[in-house]
């Protein structure tokens, strides 16, 4: 598909930024963050009249609130200069696509959005863009991308969503999502670590495909796995991960096996709901390559890595955190990892902009090699996987 660019420009706040915000020093976890941008792609079927307009007034009506995004990254001291350059906005058209020809698909989807996964930490890239394209049959495409140095895809939801919220005319729906952005630096204080360059980051070379397990094919291996001390039913997320997980360290090295963990709600007091930045920790399971290891055994594995993550983040006191607890949740550079992060439960198959909810929802794809994301599907009963690989490895991956 081909979507050419009508209307480009750089949105910014509607009031400006204070002088003493104009210094956002990132977090030691966001100065680990992969070099990639991420994003989803949110479909929309045929409605009368353009939402254009609106959509670019609410999002500068809600940017004071998200007054980061609309900053620039100064890599040489860790820190976003937030002096209000803006967001990116796109506007543009699929002249000759139709919604059904594109939707499900994982190729081709870059030309729905604003900017390539390592279009960013540049000074003069957008810590946030958006495309708003139209398609032939009536359609839209509402495509997000953020800088991962300062957002994790959590931060990336309640963005979403208070910009879907602010295009609403009911204010009570403005009101109920209010970022903050300072547990992430309170907790986990900027180091000026140098960046760790993992195995996914190799080059650009990486194919992303998308697989889906619908709720028969979960059940199915659902009925395979035992419960383990009564425990309920092991989740869906769990078994799909556990079946990609089992195709790809077939091969012959050592693996870690991780999970992204969200630590919102789960330190001590819990940060807000709505905190920004990438609060997360590395769920790590090890898997040696000598040792054969089925669906069951790695779902053990895995519920036990994360458990453990889980009490980690009880050990962060927002009074006084330990690094401890991050530091031993991150893979040796020169270790071999698969990388797991399950977006099924952010909200993002329900954003309604004034359109309904979502036809479906797409996940921008990323330079991240051996990276499955989990997205749920619109009924909410199975998971798309999105799989970043080498073309090599993809090749053998799908058989």
């Amino acid at each position: 598909m081909r979507a050419n660019v009508v209307r480009r420009k750089l949105i910014k706040p509607c009031t400006p930024t204070p002088k003493n915000l104009k210094n956002y020093k990132i977090s030691c976890i966001d100065e680990l963050a992969p070099s990639t941008n991420i994003g989803v792609l949110l479909f929309y079927p045929p409605k009368p009249g353009r939402i254009i307009q609106k959509l670019e007034e609410s999002l500068q009506k809600i940017l004071p609130q998200f007054y980061v995004l609309a900053g620039r990254y100064i890599k040489t001291n860790h820190s976003i200069n937030c002096g209000d350059e803006g967001v990116e906005f796109v506007e543009a058209e699929a002249a000759d696509d139709e919604l059904p020809d594109i939707v499900g698909t994982s190729e081709q989807l870059n030309d729905l959005l604003p900017r390539r996964s390592y279009q960013m930490d540049g000074e003069l890239d957008p810590l946030l863009s958006v495309q708003i394209t139209d398609l032939k049959c009536g359609g839209l495409v509402i495509g997000v991308s953020v800088s991962h140095r300062i957002f994790d895809t959590c931060s990336l939801a309640t963005f979403i969503a208070a910009w879907s919220n602010a295009s609403s005319s009911s204010a009570e729906n403005i009101s109920t999502v209010i970022p903050s952005f300072d547990e992430s630096t309170a907790l986990f204080p900027g180091r000026h670590w140098s960046k760790v360059e993992c195995s996914r980051m190799e080059g650009h070379g990486i194919v992303c495909r998308r697989f889906c397990f619908n709720k028969e094919a979960i059940d199915r291996l659902r009925s395979k796995l035992g419960p383990e001390d009564g425990k309920l039913k092991v989740s869906k997320v769990l078994v799909v991960s556990a079946v990609i997980a089992k195709a790809l360290i077939g091969r012959s090295r050592d693996y870690y096996i991780s999970h992204a963990v969200n630590m919102r709600g789960r330190t001590i007091p819990p940060m807000q709901k709505h905190a920004c930045g990438n609060l997360v920790l590395q769920a790590l399971s090890s898997c040696v390559a000598e040792v054969e290891m089925g669906t069951q055994e790695l779902v053990n594995l895995m519920d036990e890595a994360i458990g453990k993550a889980i009490s980690k983040c009880g050990q962060l006191s927002l009074g006084g955190a330990t690094l401890k607890p991050v530091a031993n949740a991150l893979p040796e550079a020169s270790t071999t990892a698969v990388w797991f992060s399950d977006w099924s439960k952010f909200g993002f198959c329900d954003i309604d902009f004034g359109q309904g909810k979502p036809v479906w929802v797409g996940i921008a794809p990323m330079h991240a090699q051996d990276t499955t994301i989990l997205m749920g599907n619109r009924d909410g009963d199975g998971i798309e996987a999105w799989v970043h690989l080498t073309k090599d490895d993809m090749k053998l991956f799908e058989t």
